[in-house]
């Protein structure tokens, strides 16, 4: 895998990439119900190598300024309502999953458990209203 299609090889096996402001990627792992002594260390190479022939799925977190980047591989948690109206309770979250051989391509923007953005295959949801809430 070269640089250049490193991120172009999480459409093509489905992935997805959240962003969380304000949170540590301890503070998300532990949101996810995960222990952060059970996280090695490792590349985004080393991740997406975990993945072929595997059963499982892979997750990576790390930070970037104030936010934390969840990437996934083969799981969805980026688009589970629970997991992101959670998430983003007193902060900012967003979410693009895409698997092109689908044709699948959602986006998820939620500001404190408030769905802002929907974009998916199906429809496309805006709101301005504090009170729209996903869940």
């Amino acid at each position: 895998m070269t640089p250049d299609n490193d991120y172009e090889s999480l459409a093509e096996t489905g992935g997805c990439i959240t962003y969380v402001r304000g949170l540590t990627p301890e503070q998300v792992i532990l949101e996810l119900g995960g222990r952060p002594e059970d996280f090695a260390s490792a590349s985004f190479h080393d991740l997406y190598d975990t993945v072929p022939g595997s059963s499982g799925a892979s997750l990576g977190i790390t930070s970037i300024g104030n936010w934390t980047m969840i990437v996934e591989m083969h799981t969805v948690l980026g688009l589970t309502s629970s997991v992101i109206t959670r998430l983003s309770a007193g902060t900012r979250l967003v979410s693009h999953y895409c698997l092109d051989v689908k044709a699948l391509d959602y986006f998820y923007w939620l500001e404190d458990g408030d769905l802002r953005f929907a974009s998916s295959p199906r429809r496309a949801t805006c709101s301005r209203s504090p009170t729209n809430s996903y869940r």
